[in-house]
């Protein structure tokens, strides 16, 4: 008798300690979509074919379903932002130019997500001349994708390599793989799990004009209570069941 309750409580314990314990922060590069060119919001174009797996985490056909924060097509030039409730703020920490310079179209993330035909074409620019390029800081626990837009028009306005890297919380990073170019909106993806506070930096191998258009953001879900609390719960049950019988 005394060692099935040694055996519930130390199994009660694992669970106790176990469930609640917040993963550390990580980040991995995930891939590129260098295929759906304007069509990051339209969901008749097949993101699970032409992105890289994970990238559209509730498989709608849209990316950076949260929020993003973009370079302008036109004056005044400010970033259009509309950011996720788990992230405080992006900075862009070079230059920002329009679209004037005649980059490529993209769909209006301030229309609803829809079909390509019920999109309307926008123009962005590209934030360039430092590294980093980017930063934005985290207001509460989250673990999601970042799809990073490359809207330069030549391959001199494109980041020869990019990192993105935690500055703030612990150290995390990683480097994602530049697509070859062609004259068109290329998206690449990192996960991110993060806690509140943390800040990341989007960092270009050269400082210059090599920049890029914009962020974007959309949730992963977190599975609770994690696979091993369910086990540890299991076996609790099968030591109860076990017990009975005995005493019958």
């Amino acid at each position: 008798m005394r060692i099935q309750k040694n055996k519930l409580a130390a199994i009660a314990g694992l669970v106790l300690a176990l469930g609640p314990v917040a993963q550390a922060a990580t980040i991995l590069y995930l891939g590129s979509d260098a295929v759906s060119s304007a069509a990051w919001r339209s969901t008749d174009v097949d993101k699970a074919i032409n992105g890289p797996a994970g990238a559209d985490p509730n498989g709608d056909n849209a990316y950076g379903n949260d929020g993003y924060s973009l370079v302008p097509m036109a004056t005044p030039i400010s970033p259009t932002t509309a950011l996720p409730t788990y992230v405080t703020s992006v900075s862009f920490l070079g230059n920002l130019y329009n679209g004037g310079g005649g980059y490529p179209q993209i769909d209006d993330p301030t229309d609803a997500i829809d079909v390509a035909a019920n999109q309307t074409p926008i123009i962005t620019g590209i934030t360039f001349g430092n590294s980093p390029i980017t930063n934005f800081i985290l207001l509460q626990d989250s673990k999601f994708v970042l799809t990073i837009l490359l809207t330069g028009n030549s391959s001199s306005n494109r980041p020869t390599s990019l990192s993105l890297t935690r500055t703030v919380g612990g150290a995390a990073t990683d480097a994602a793989t530049i697509p070859t170019y062609t004259n068109d909106v290329h998206y690449l993806f990192f996960e991110v799990d993060g806690t509140a506070g943390d800040k990341f930096e989007i960092t270009g191998g050269i400082s210059g004009i090599q920049g890029i258009g914009g962020v974007a953001f959309e949730a992963m879900a977190i599975p609770e209570p994690s696979t091993f609390a369910l086990t540890a719960l299991g076996l609790l049950g099968l030591i109860g069941t076990r017990r009975r019988r005995n005493r019958a």
